[in-house]
């Protein structure tokens, strides 16, 4: 057996064992005995020894070898063509330890720091409005404009491989950037169910006001801004943060713009329109998030340019 191929073999089982991400003792066994055993089927017999000559026998002459049989006192080794090649040959990258969950969790280390201090300061504005709202629709109306805005805070930080241009980069890594975008979701997507669960908690014990309503009234506008957003995002290849900040100002004004001409819409009776809004809107996202994901796994070529091809 060629060396090259021993050490292939020997590749193929490390590698293996580095996705499972666990040493794996009895497979190393088996494959190190087929590796012996391979290479003790195809080595060369080596030839009998002659037998003494008698001891009675006098000037016996050895037995003559055929010169096209006899090899040369030294022959240099003949590079073998896949010697360049096995220089060339990398180690196996090993699957970072934890997975995808851990790489996830990883990547909330990775958004820049004024996010968060946005997040922040958008949850002690919406905390101070319902404390000094005139009114419940008031109240319900400003938790509905910090709903759409925590959405615009994180649209940067998710879109921003491809605005920076290495979305290129990541795809030739072990977590690509199909993978980095769906974490990205899952941290900013978790910060945002927090920062609308502080509103539904905090705007009614501030205002006096109905938990239900503001819930229906503050999740309306974000996952229609989520939905529109992640449409850019999967059907535009440049200007993606620009075009969804237009969009989240949009949904705020048409929030403040309904709570000046229409106060109805934030009592008690419209809460089945608000619901239907809400499930549509929640419908929506789920689907579109789904086809920006794909878009993104479908490649570079495909990333920005509508849904990838099944």
């Amino acid at each position: 057996m060629k060396t090259h191929e021993m050490e292939d073999r020997l590749r193929s089982h490390y590698r293996q064992s580095a996705r499972r991400a666990q040493p794996d003792p009895a497979a190393k066994a088996r494959t190190l005995a087929a590796v012996a055993d391979a290479a003790r089927r195809h080595s060369p017999t080596p030839a009998a020894a002659p037998a003494p000559a008698p001891s009675g026998a006098r000037g016996a002459t050895p037995p003559q070898v055929p010169a096209t049989t006899q090899a040369p006192a030294h022959r240099p080794a003949a590079p073998t063509a896949s010697a360049p090649a096995r220089q060339r040959r990398k180690a196996p990258v090993a699957a970072p330890a934890g997975g995808f969950a851990h790489f996830a969790f990883e990547q909330a280390r990775f958004v820049r720091a004024w996010v968060w201090v946005a997040q922040a300061g958008i949850l002690a504005l919406t905390a101070a409005g319902g404390l000094l709202a005139p009114t419940g629709e008031a109240a319900s109306c400003m938790a509905a404009v910090a709903a759409a805005l925590t959405v615009l805070v994180g649209v940067p930080d998710l879109v921003r491989s491809r605005e920076s241009g290495v979305a290129e980069v990541e795809y030739a890594c072990f977590f690509d950037f199909h993978q980095v975008l769906a974490a990205r979701m899952v941290v900013l997507g978790l910060t945002d169910v927090a920062a609308l669960a502080f509103m539904v908690l905090a705007v009614p014990a501030l205002a006096g006001t109905d938990p239900l309503l503001v819930f229906l009234h503050a999740s309306v506008p974000y996952f229609a801004t989520a939905f529109g957003s992640l449409w850019i995002a999967t059907h535009t290849r440049t200007g993606v943060t620009v075009r969804c900040f237009a969009l989240g100002t949009l949904a705020a004004s048409l929030a403040v713009v309904a709570w000046q001409t229409a106060p109805a819409l934030y009592t008690a009776s419209a809460a089945g329109l608000w619901a239907a809004l809400l499930a549509l809107a929640l419908a929506a996202t789920a689907v579109e998030a789904r086809a920006c994901l794909s878009n993104a796994a479908a490649g570079l070529d495909r990333l920005g340019c509508g849904r990838a091809l099944s």
